[in-house]
């Protein structure tokens, strides 16, 4: 047990000793928040990179209708959240002023929310998150965080729900806004509720023609398919109304497993889910999955292990079980024992977050745009659009190169000893990242998070080509480039046009990658899922454009891709939210010839008697040269 303390002290001395003073900007539960979020001042992520140009501008909403006004000034408009993003190209509106970028965290209700947290039951009419216990559902404004819904919902106890209320299935990151959340696919770990984009039963959003619509299954079935997954592509997202139920207690059960029985364990799961589809087997689909359903796994690569967990319901708790409304924190005491043995495990010159950019004095939200348009003789732009100011970045790490294995050893001790085996609500106990980890691994060093998706049809021979790489001998291995374990997550087949999980049940590998970006060298495990496998990339994650410089959606999302692009003609026709990203391009061709692809597309969506065609209009092989 010493040693296990000692690894996990060590660990959070390293993590402490980096971090600067509470940052108060990020707009997350304040538990949780890191000291280096562009957001709400500068457009860059919640590390300080990826930022757009210094042209675009900020709008800080303070209500639905100042969204409204901004997207009726701007050409180009684009929603974000807190900056949980890999992405220029898809994250920025624009190259220069034509654009904004709307924080949605902004909205009075929400920032209220998010700045003095307090979660009322029943909650005041004007409260951004809104629990319907006759319908099952809540609605939560698209800002709202999701570990402060989370949180809510859990306190939310009522006779119908003892336990208070749960997302069916929630991410492992929980500190990005639901509303982008559900805009790009995220999800957790499961075959039956799928990510949030199958959860989700109603989308409000601010359209190209600065209306407010509503989205459902039942309102019109094409454009919510295209909605579920928008990436904010469609416009700006507003209002989702996801399902809950009620919680129950579960028992967390995690075992280690090394990699090759794994391996072995993936095979046999294709084999009984390709016999089930194909009905030779005597199994049923549903069987099959529910071997694995809510699985995920930890791959700690270095040691060719894994750490396997599952959940079992234990239905109601015992009658002296309490609510810990202090979920995922860590004691007073181990915070302290670790920064009493920082000074002597970091280095002497810990990097110190730059200040490049801010020795000039700004107001606290930066100029306001309308007041510098009006001195340059220009109609004043919408209210609370503001000029972007410069915010720091987190500086490197030489820490990420030590020893692999010993990063392997501390990473195990950590996360076995974070979540360990018992009986806990399901809010306590399905894995996320708590807010003590999320505080300190971000502000640790800069890092690149990828996510490939891989069908369950195809997975064993994939994971072997991966695997063949990774553990290859003498310079060949590639184990030092994952000293942060992959987070491994399994997801049923999905409706949503652009859902990663479209089509098939598929097998989900989060990687962090924390050297590429410094050694400018390339990912080759990244590049055998894109590459070799075809594996499917997240929508908010990195590799864009570096591993699909030329995205062709015929390719990749092959029977949904132009249904999706016949619901952009109809309601973004102008390309208001096509941010500044090669992806959004669609072609169709009939009887061999290419023709205009509106002309293929009907309130249905894509017409059956055209044929998605390959992309045509570019022609690049990745992987580009990495740069942050």
């Amino acid at each position: 047990m010493r040693s296990c303390a000692v690894a996990i002290a060590c660990t959070a001395a390293v993590l402490l000793a980096l971090r600067g003073a509470d940052g108060t900007q990020c707009r997350q539960d304040p538990a949780s928040a890191t000291d280096f979020c562009g957001l709400p001042l500068r457009l860059a992520n919640f590390q300080g990179y990826y930022a757009c140009l210094n042209d675009v501008e900020v709008g800080r909403p303070q209500t639905k209708d100042d969204i409204l006004d901004m997207i009726s000034f701007y050409d180009n408009v684009k929603a974000v959240g807190v900056g949980h993003s890999w992405w220029k190209e898809q994250f920025c509106s624009s190259n220069d002023s034509t654009g904004v970028n709307i924080v949605m965290t902004e909205l009075n209700t929400t920032l209220s929310l998010i700045e003095n947290p307090w979660y009322p039951k029943p909650a005041p009419p004007d409260y951004p998150i809104q629990v319907n216990e006759a319908t099952q559902t809540v609605t939560a404004q698209a800002g709202v965080p999701q570990r402060m819904l989370l949180d809510y919902l859990a306190s939310y106890t009522t006779p119908s729900a003892p336990l208070g209320y749960i997302l069916p299935a929630f991410p492992w990151y929980i500190d990005q806004s639901i509303g982008g959340a559900v805009a790009t696919s995220s999800h957790g770990s499961s075959f039956w509720y799928g990510g949030l984009a199958s959860q989700v039963v109603r989308i409000e959003m601010a359209l190209s023609n600065a209306t407010l619509a509503n989205f459902s299954e039942s309102s019109n079935a094409h454009l919510w398919h295209a909605a579920q997954v928008g990436v904010g592509r469609l416009g700006a997202m507003t209002e989702v109304e996801l399902m809950i139920k009620p919680q129950s207690m579960i028992k967390r059960v995690g075992v280690n497993v090394t990699w090759t029985e794994f391996l072995e364990e993936i095979k046999q799961f294709q084999a009984n889910w390709t016999g089930a589809v194909a009905g030779t087997n005597g199994l049923t689909k549903a069987e099959v999955l529910d071997v694995w359903e809510g699985t995920q796994l930890f791959w700690f690569v270095p040691s060719a292990s894994t750490y396997k967990v599952q959940y079992f319901d234990q239905g109601q708790p015992p009658p002296d079980w309490e609510y810990d409304q202090n979920i995922g924190t860590v004691s007073t005491q181990s915070i302290s024992d670790a920064q009493e043995v920082a000074s002597s495990f970091a280095p002497a010159s810990a990097p110190q977050p730059s200040a490049e950019g801010n020795a000039e004095a700004l107001p606290p939200n930066g100029p306001e745009v309308s007041a510098i348009t009006a001195a340059e003789g220009a109609g004043p732009d919408p209210v609370d659009v503001y000029a972007q100011v410069p915010t720091p970045e987190l500086g490197p790490s030489a820490l990420i190169l030590l020893n692999p294995m010993l990063y392997d050893t501390i990473y195990k001790s950590f996360i076995t000893s974070f979540f360990p085996n018992g009986t806990y609500t399901q809010r306590e106990g399905i894995l996320a990242e708590t807010d003590f980890v999320n505080k300190q691994t971000t502000g640790t060093d800069p890092y690149d998070q990828y996510e490939v998706v891989i069908p369950l049809s195809q997975a064993y021979e994939c994971l072997t080509k991966v695997s063949d790489a990774m553990y290859a001998t003498g310079d060949a291995n590639l184990t030092s480039g994952f000293v942060v374990p992959p987070l491994i997550r399994f997801l049923g087949a999905e409706d949503a046009y652009l859902s990663m999980s479209n089509g098939e049940p598929h097998i989900f590998f989060n990687l962090e990658d924390h050297l590429s970006d410094s050694t400018k060298k390339e990912n080759k495990i990244m590049s055998i899922f894109v590459y070799e496998c075809g594996a499917r990339m997240h929508w908010g994650k990195a590799g864009w454009p570096l591993y699909e410089p030329c995205f062709d959606g015929s390719a990749r999302y092959p029977d949904t891709w132009c249904d999706f692009g016949c619901a952009v003609q109809e309601l973004d026709p102008t390309g208001k939210f096509s941010s500044i990203s090669n992806v959004w391009e669609w072609q169709a061709t009939q009887n061999g010839k290419p023709i205009p692809f509106a002309s293929c597309c009907s309130t249905q969506g894509f017409d059956p008697s055209c044929t998605c065609a390959t992309r045509t209009d570019c022609d690049a092989t990745g992987p580009l040269t990495p740069t942050l």
